[in-house]
């Protein structure tokens, strides 16, 4: 492997590392611009959710998928994520009830 010799460098190896490398920056790239535009588009209710389930469903499959270890400390780690989930949650419900108060 590249990293284990270190010679992980750019235009220090083969010209089809470096055409790899150039590529995967360009398709880094775009999906960064979809994800931006997506962003104007959509309720930053929203994307913040997404913010907040991505890293879950990552843990979901790294456990379950690829067999990680799940130890203590990224238990706490997804005890948090999911507490924010439902304190962002609770506070959105309760901002969108219309109030039944209303006397005229």
């Amino acid at each position: 492997m590249l990293w284990q010799q270190n010679e992980l460098r750019f235009l220090h190896t083969t010209i089809t590392i470096d055409l790899l490398l150039i590529v995967a920056g360009l398709v880094s790239s775009f999906s960064l611009l979809c994800s931006n535009a997506a962003v104007t588009r959509i309720l930053l209710v929203s994307m913040g959710m997404f913010q907040y389930l991505a890293p879950s469903m990552t843990l979901i499959i790294a456990v379950m998928i690829y067999n990680e270890p799940l130890g203590f400390d990224r238990w706490i780690t997804f005890a948090c994520i999911w507490s924010a989930i439902m304190i962002f949650t609770g506070n959105a419900v309760a901002g969108v009830r219309p109030l039944t108060n209303n006397v005229v």
